[in-house]
């Protein structure tokens, strides 16, 4: 399963799927692909390249700040 799914306010969840990459995901959250270092600092604890981003990875996808 991949996509984004939302969980507590200004969060949301995306499992990163097998042609996802991560300004990919940062365009299609936020419109934006330059934001990519935005879900690199929410997520931090489970990322540590932004470019190396697994498949099946969930990612943490804030909407009021990382």
């Amino acid at each position: 399963m991949c996509g984004t799914t939302t969980g507590k306010p200004g969060v949301a969840w995306h499992r990163r799927g097998r042609r996802d990459v991560g300004q990919v995901i940062a365009e299609n959250s936020y419109s934006d692909g330059n934001l990519l270092p935005r879900l690199f600092t929410a997520n931090r604890d489970r990322i540590s390249d932004p470019d190396l981003i697994q498949v099946g990875q969930v990612l943490r996808i804030p909407f009021e700040g990382p």
